[in-house]
């Protein structure tokens, strides 16, 4: 079985074309971080993919509407999601 690094993972997202973003959040309470690939993240992505990390799941609508923000978070609060934010990890 191999071994691959932090590192090594890290430059085989770049070379694709992809960014990297910690997005930490709250859960019950306690509080999580994740590293998540993607070309771009918005506010309405961090409240979907935290959702997901969080075993929460959700369907998620591609529109960049305010109303999907909004459905995301009422989800989320709802079973004990909060304080999500993110930023690009360097």
């Amino acid at each position: 079985m191999s071994h691959c690094s932090h590192i090594d993972i890290k430059t085989e997202i770049l070379m694709s074309g992809q960014r990297i973003f910690r997005i930490h959040y709250r859960f019950l309470g306690e509080h999580r971080v994740f590293l998540q690939p993607d070309s771009v993240l918005d506010e309405s992505d961090a409240w979907y993919y935290a959702c997901l990390h969080a075993g929460i799941g959700v369907l998620h609508n591609l529109s960049r509407t305010r109303e999907e923000l909004t459905a995301l978070m009422a989800h989320g609060r709802r079973y004990g999601l909060t304080d999500v934010r993110w930023g690009e990890w360097v």
